[in-house]
């Protein structure tokens, strides 16, 4: 099982962890709700800095579930 060291997240209702990859331009999310986990694949460096720098992460990754290949670890 692949095992994931998440930065916290502050100042967040929906997300409590995130890391990127940017070797492989993966982004790791885990939720609030149910320690949930899910893979964001083909995410730019500059599409990661957008969603870092976001007011609302939740907002910012609602865009990329339109625009990415997500899937639950």
């Amino acid at each position: 099982m692949l095992r994931i060291k998440y930065n916290k997240v502050e100042n967040s209702s929906n997300i409590n962890g995130e890391f990127y990859d940017a070797k492989k331009k993966v982004l790791y999310l885990r939720y609030l709700r149910d320690n949930s986990e899910y893979k964001y694949e083909d995410v730019s460096k500059e599409e990661y800095a957008e969603f870092a720098e976001a007011k609302s992460k939740g907002r910012h990754v609602a865009l990329l579930t339109r625009s990415k290949k997500f899937t639950k670890i």
